[in-house]
């Protein structure tokens, strides 16, 4: 049974935009304008993921603050996953406070501070009378990848925090490219990436197809007739036998390589001897 031109689009659609939303992610990208209403553009993206760890200033209660740029990755207890986890320092089982949650929608002010400087404020959790803010600084610094200084308490009690944060990636004048690291230590590797965007392009390829065949195609079966729903179900049986044939071939094609390798060795050493 020949499937309608129609049907391949709709799923080539589908999975391009789970390709899409896996390689985009949560937006890690703004421009706002200054006060003459000149744009001005911080792009994290370099950086979306990664953990900073910075501890408060002298003289205070020292904390831990882990800060996932661009993500709420950050494991807080009951408060689930937050972007800025407050810890005891040194301790990863004892209380957490949630002090930001992230929101891509957030807009910074921007100041022209060193080259450049984007505040945000992010609000956390509500244990304390006025709620936890998070409010960090990114400004110009074109010799570092990022460096965040200690966090301040802007009063004792008053449970907002703010911190500076010094990036190439906030400096107007500065054409800032990613660092290649290394995909051992951390995030995902490409085989990862690959394998997870194959995953996720069949899951969404079948569960569209078997909708659209249930609604279509195969109205009188329905959702319930599963083997009915399948798409492409003739192009999928026959491309077992195919893919099989195909590895015997190549393994075929190889094998001979190496004989004709192995033959001709032979046959060299032969005629070199006297």
């Amino acid at each position: 049974m020949a499937t309608p031109t129609c049907h391949y689009i709709f799923s080539i659609l589908n999975i391009i935009f789970i390709i899409s939303n896996i390689c985009i992610g949560e937006d890690c990208q703004w421009t706002v304008n200054d006060n003459a209403g000149n744009p001005h553009t911080l792009d994290l993206s370099c950086i979306a993921g990664e953990v900073l760890i910075g501890q408060d200033a002298e003289g205070q209660t020292i904390h831990d603050y882990l800060f996932s740029i661009c993500q709420n990755s950050q494991p807080c207890g009951s408060n689930g996953n937050v972007m800025v986890a407050q810890r005891d320092s040194g301790q990863s089982n004892g209380d957490c406070f949630n002090i930001g949650i992230y929101d891509s929608t957030i807009q910074p002010d921007y100041g022209t501070t060193l080259g450049g400087a984007y505040t945000f404020q992010y609000n956390g959790g509500n244990d304390c009378q006025s709620g936890r803010t998070w409010k960090p600084t990114f400004i110009c610094d074109a010799s570092v990848e990022h460096q965040m200084g200690h966090v301040t308490e802007t009063s004792f009690g008053s449970c907002q925090y703010e911190v500076t944060i010094y990036t190439k990636y906030a400096c107007d004048e500065v054409s800032a490219h990613c660092e290649i690291t290394d995909s051992s230590s951390s995030g995902l590797s490409g085989g990862w990436v690959f394998i997870i965007i194959l995953i996720c392009g069949l899951f969404t390829y079948f569960v569209v197809g078997y909708i659209v065949m249930a609604l279509t195609v195969n109205k009188e079966g329905g959702f319930g007739d599963v083997n009915g729903n399948i798409p492409n179900k003739e192009l999928w049986i026959n491309c077992i036998p195919l893919v099989i044939a195909g590895c015997g071939v190549t393994k075929e094609y190889i094998m001979a390589l190496i004989n004709k390798d192995g033959t001709d060795k032979g046959e060299a050493l032969t005629e070199s001897e006297p």
